[in-house]
């Protein structure tokens, strides 16, 4: 059971819904492979429905080492360029 919300599968099942968030601020505690995973998951499905904002919900986490948040935001620009 998932235990956050999936922008991808609300972006299916609403596609008329503009939409911002939804990366899970705990992959990026992780380590890289993680943060790609959980980039790979969301920006694909919502680059292709359109009207959607990536970013995280909330602030970002005490245990996101720099290193891991600067991976994570440069891997968004490279995967979020149209």
């Amino acid at each position: 059971m998932k235990t956050y919300m999936d922008v991808a599968q609300i972006g299916r099942q609403s596609p008329a819904l503009r939409m911002w968030g939804g990366i899970d601020k705990r992959a990026l505690a992780r380590d890289v492979r993680a943060i790609d995973n959980e980039l790979q998951r969301v920006i694909p499905a919502m680059q292709r429905r359109g009207g959607y904002a990536a970013c995280l919900d909330h602030a970002i986490p005490s245990d996101v080492s720099l290193e891991n948040h600067r991976y994570y935001i440069q891997r968004l620009k490279e995967l979020s360029t149209f």
